[in-house]
């Protein structure tokens, strides 16, 4: 057993090594000094992407956020989606991980990679310093605001008779968007929908309703609502504009309508925080400057174009991405590509190279001052999302809850019982072997622990007599689980237990049987029963998204040293010449964990 053990917290402290496949690169950007001397100059920043190189864009959109809020003070990070996606991220990294469930259901892998290592950044940097999100975009998903707009709902509040219905339909909504868009493959991060699985709303019908409903009885949402009823009439407004944009589907206007709105809400984030700078890092047609049917958009101005030439005139700053796996036409437009063509290097460097764009060439810095080429060595593992490995895995154990199932030894001391039993050979052994089943859930470094051990039972014969030792310990835990990697973490936590300990012994020299048929027998059972408190340590490691090992170890402490209760007559009588016993023992155990809560 000792062994079994040891192998197994070996392989585990050998995976927390492992390279995993993950969701943000580590290519270094070199040439980001060039930028030093002009930062200051700039109020609002862009990095212009190709949407499909995820591990790439999540990388250089850290990189590119850390550095400008070391030079220049950037602390707006403004983001390509909605009002209420904006507001949920802004919360969760800046300490309100409650939010994080919200995410997590309508967010692909990719993507919530990026927002954890966002609040780790941020939660790294000085309150001072820390960011803000904001979402500029037009609302453009069903499912961000209704869940939003349900979790702004009052807890304790009782709500008005007058507004019972509606808020019950929004409720529901926003349950069903948490569940019927919580549907991405962990391979692909594409969402797949079985249409045999749920019995679907009509999104567009019930948010018309919904709006129309607050619309009408807006004075007793405010009144329900409290202080969180700016923020709800925010969220409603967003949902009357992703309304409206999607009436525009298939004409001209719907692009028009989104840059139009785009450049007004950073407008009047400008206007709120008039000291503030503002990074964000948007799909290459938002960010560039030039107007030569880019995007198949006919001279439509994009939102830097109008953001350089309105309320930020001459102080927006926008960088091209390219990368080396993309060597198709980029700006359809020929003397734009011929003319980046110098810049993309085509031996690979395993950097991103920020160069400045030669004043000679005349087409592609109408576009872009500055271009950024992503340029990693490999077959394409660091930049294309499609080859990301099948098992890998996104940090399991930073919220998780985990049905546990293990096996274990315990070191009791049963020198008492066993002297004044005058058991034969060593009486019971010390060492005492268990099945456990239990739970632990992990909550952003809190950590709870719940678990029942049952002992595998002894015995022992001495003549006539046939002596059985069982028991179990219930216990409960609280401490603290760090971030150590994807796939492994340590958690430490305190431990209060219920703990018992039963002996049977059973006398069959007895002659006389007590009942007709069966052979005769005197039986006795005594119960040790005991509070003890301890402490303990979990090593876990996720071989998938559900399934992992754990090696774990704990002590109890049990200062009563209780006589046993002689319970064969039901009474539970203390019998005061049985040894004394001490439930403190020492345990270590294995086992594996399937997570029901990711």
């Amino acid at each position: 057993m000792k062994a079994t053990i040891t192998t197994l917290f070996l392989t585990l402290l050998v995976g927390l090594n492992a390279q995993t496949e993950r969701y943000i690169s580590e290519t270094p950007i070199v040439g980001l000094n060039q930028l030093d001397s002009i930062v200051k100059n700039y109020t609002i920043f862009f990095t212009g992407e190709n949407h499909t190189y995820t591990k790439e864009n999540n990388h250089i959109e850290l990189e590119m956020l850390k550095y400008l809020n070391k030079q220049v003070n950037v602390q707006h990070f403004i983001i390509e989606l909605g009002y209420a996606r904006g507001y949920m991220l802004n919360a969760y990294i800046n300490d309100d991980t409650s939010y994080f469930k919200c995410l997590r259901a309508t967010t692909a892998t990719k993507y919530i990679e990026l927002y954890k290592a966002l609040r780790t950044l941020n939660q790294s940097l000085p309150i001072e310093k820390r960011i803000q999100v904001h979402g500029v975009d037009v609302e453009r998903f069903s499912d961000d605001a209704p869940i939003l707009l349900s979790a702004l709902l009052p807890k304790k509040t009782e709500v008005p008779k007058a507004i019972e219905f509606e808020i019950e339909v929004l409720k529901t909504f926003a349950e069903y968007a948490m569940t019927h868009y919580n549907r991405y493959s962990y391979v692909t991060d594409e969402p797949y929908y079985n249409s045999y699985s749920y019995s679907y709303y009509n999104d567009k019908w019930t948010i018309d309703s919904i709006i129309n409903q607050y619309k009408a009885k807006r004075s007793n949402y405010e009144t329900y609502l409290g202080e969180n009823y700016a923020t709800f009439e925010k969220v409603m407004n967003s949902l009357v504009e992703l309304r409206k944009w999607q009436g525009y589907a298939q004409l001209p206007h719907q692009i028009v309508y989104r840059e139009r709105s785009i450049y007004d809400n950073i407008s009047l984030l400008m206007n709120q925080y008039p000291e503030g700078k503002f990074y964000g890092q948007f799909g290459r047609c938002h960010t560039g400057f030039g107007t030569d049917n880019t995007c198949n958009w006919y001279k439509l101005n994009s939102t830097a174009i109008r953001l350089n030439e309105g309320i930020a005139k001459g102080k927006t700053l926008s960088i091209g991405l390219f990368y080396n796996v993309d060597k198709k036409s980029v700006f359809e437009n020929y003397q734009i590509d011929e003319e980046l063509k110098s810049y993309l290097i085509s031996e690979c460097t395993g950097t991103s190279i920020l160069t400045k764009v030669s004043s000679s060439d005349t087409s592609l810095i109408k576009q872009f001052p500055y271009i950024l080429y992503n340029n990693p060595c490999g077959k394409g593992k660091s930049s294309s999302n499609k080859s990301i490995s099948n098992n890998r895995v996104e940090d399991v154990f930073e919220w998780a809850t985990l049905l546990d199932f293990g096996y274990g030894q315990s070191k009791y001391n049963f020198g008492r019982i066993n002297q004044n039993m005058k058991l034969p050979g060593k009486g019971f052994n010390n060492l005492v072997e268990s099945i456990s089943l239990g739970y632990s859930y992990s909550d952003f470094g809190n950590y709870n622990v719940g678990r029942l051990d049952v002992h595998i039972s002894q015995k022992s014969i001495l003549n006539n007599t046939h002596f059985t030792l069982s028991g179990y310990n219930i216990m409960e835990g609280y401490g603290y689980c760090p971030h150590i990697s994807n796939r492994f973490t340590i958690a430490f936590y305190g431990l209060l237990a219920y703990n018992r300990m039963t002996l049977l012994i059973e006398d069959d020299s007895v002659t006389q049987s007590a009942v007709v048929g069966f052979s005769p027998i005197k039986r006795h059972k005594f119960r040790n029963d005991a509070i003890s408190v301890g402490a303990g340590i979990d090593f876990r490691f996720a071989i998938t998204q559900t399934f992992s090992l754990f090696a774990r170890s704990r002590y109890l402490f049990d200062l009563s040293k209780r006589y046993w209760n002689n319970t064969s007559g039901g009474y539970g009588m203390i019998d005061a010449n049985s040894p004394p016993f001490s439930h403190s023992n020492a345990n270590v155990q294995v086992g594996f964990s399937i997570n029901v809560g990711y």
